[in-house]
């Protein structure tokens, strides 16, 4: 189980308001550096330059990633449904010569 303390490095900062970043963009244009503005407002000076960059406030956008076997998402439910969740038949018979490698992850619990 992940503890709570391993996420907050994640995403430990606050979502900033768009009156921030204004204000941010303000202090900007009067000459302030960014690593100013950064301990001004108790942020990254990452977050600072990202607003500066964009001129405005934007909100959080998590990156889209294309799944691998994505086009096979209704083959491969069909096929765990089949084998009652056996991933690893399913597995074998996505590449019976061996063409797709993959690893097999074994999970092992202490006794």
């Amino acid at each position: 189980m992940i503890q709570d303390s391993a996420l907050d490095g994640a995403r430990s900062e606050p979502v900033r308001t768009p009156d921030e970043v204004a204000a941010m963009l303000a202090l900007k244009a009067r000459g302030w550096g960014v690593k100013r503005i950064a301990r001004e407002f108790g942020t990254c000076p990452k977050t600072v330059r990202r607003y500066v960059r964009e001129g405005a406030w934007s909100g959080y956008s998590r990156a889209r990633r294309v799944p691998a076997l994505g086009e096979l998402s209704g083959w491969l439910e069909e096929r765990l449904v089949r084998h009652g969740g056996n991933a690893d038949v399913v597995r074998q018979e996505l590449a019976p010569d061996g063409s797709l490698t993959m690893v097999a992850r074994e999970r092992y619990r202490s006794s």
